[in-house]
Order: structure tokens, then sequence, then C-alpha cells
């Protein structure tokens, strides 16, 4: 780059008119200036990038943190003994749940992993979105956990039924259910989320709002 810009301030100085001398001249810094900028915004664009990406592994790291902790927990104390019944049954479960959601936490991350060296290309059917929503009701407010509010934005009668999309139904319930899960790590006290579906101009918008802190700006 620097010798080409020595090279143009040559040609500048071998031209015969003084305004000849003045352009190449002036040509030539705005273009090293335009270069030594776009240089700096592709060096801020990966700076940017690597801080989301420890951010993320941070992120995941205390998210499969979590769940073996508590196993581990439980295990050591189903090994010590002298424990109820009822006691051994009740940390049998929570063996189990938490097991299940580690193995949907490692699920996750491999399907975003996928999902980022592969654009998806995913063949989409026809859903009744309501008879789905139904059936992802339960799962919602188990993710949200005791003590959680979970409603319907407007009645269920303002709903059409059937209604008829054509979606991803795996990528659908891994976004759906992330926003939830979200909703329960985010919020102060017990979740309380409010579930959307409205149809705008030709096109049906399901949206979720939670009563979390939020983002900053």
């Amino acid at each position: 780059l620097v010798q080409d810009y020595y090279r143009v301030l040559e040609l500048a100085g071998e031209a015969t008119a003084p305004w000849g001398s003045s352009i190449l001249g002036t040509l030539g810094f705005v273009s090293v200036l335009s270069t030594t900028v776009l240089f700096f915004l592709k060096i801020l664009k990966e700076m940017r990038l690597n801080q989301r990406q420890s951010e993320f592994l941070a992120t995941v790291s205390h998210e499969l943190k979590t769940p073996i902790a508590s196993i581990e927990l439980s295990a050591a104390l189903l090994r010590a003994g002298g424990l109820s019944s009822e006691e051994v049954t009740r940390l049998w479960s929570t063996h189990e749940s938490e097991l299940k959601r580690l193995r949907e936490e490692v699920d996750t991350l491999l399907e975003a992993a996928r999902l980022q060296a592969h654009p998806p290309q995913v063949p989409r059917t026809a859903v009744d979105l309501r008879s789905w929503l139904t059936q992802s009701w339960e799962r919602w407010a188990r993710i949200l956990g005791p003590g959680a509010t979970l409603k319907l934005a407007s009645p269920e009668s303002d709903v059409p039924s059937p209604l008829q999309a054509r979606i991803d139904i795996k990528t659908f319930n891994l976004i759906t259910d992330n926003l939830v899960d979200n909703a329960r790590k985010f919020s102060r006290g017990s979740p309380h989320l409010t579930v959307g579906l409205h149809r705008r101009k030709n096109r049906w918008v399901m949206e979720f709002k939670d009563a979390g802190w939020g983002f900053d700006p």
C-alpha cells in the first residue's frame, strides 16, 4: 500500500501541469485514507465477533455447569444413604430432570453449530398453529417452573381454528423454547410471560413478552 502511494507521488512529480500534480497527490492521499479506514473497520468487526464468542462460551459454560452441579449433588446424597424412600424418590426425580435438561442443552448447542456451519435449507410443512400452541403450552409451563404466570394476550376464541402455517417445526420449537427459557432466566422473581398471536397484513405474528430487566439500549 505504501509503495503504491509513493508511486502515485512519483507520477504526480513527473506531471507537467501543476493541477495534474495536485489531483494525483489528492487521489493518492484519499485512497490511502480510505483503505486505512476500511482496515480498522475490519479489525473492529473482528474484535466484536471475538467478544460475542467469549460471551457465548461463558454463557454456555454456566448453562452446562448448573445441571451438572445438581446431578453431582443428588448423586452424593444418594451415595451417602440414610434417606427416606420419599427423599430417595425425590432425588431420583431431580436427577432425571437435570439429565434431561443437560441433554436438551447439548442438543441445542449441536443444532446451533449445524445451522452456523450450513445455512438452513429446511423443508416446511403445514401445521395448525392453534393445535401446536396447545401442545407447546404444557412444555413452556414446565420450562418456566412453578409459580410462573403464562397467559395468552388475547382470548383463544380470537384465534381461528384451524390456523394453517408452513413452518419447520423443529427450528420453530427451538426458537420459541429459547424465548420462554430467556423469560425464566432474566425475570425478577417469578416469571410472567404473555404469548400473543395476531394477524399483521398477510402474516400471522407470534410475540413473547416477559417482565424481565431487558437489555441495555
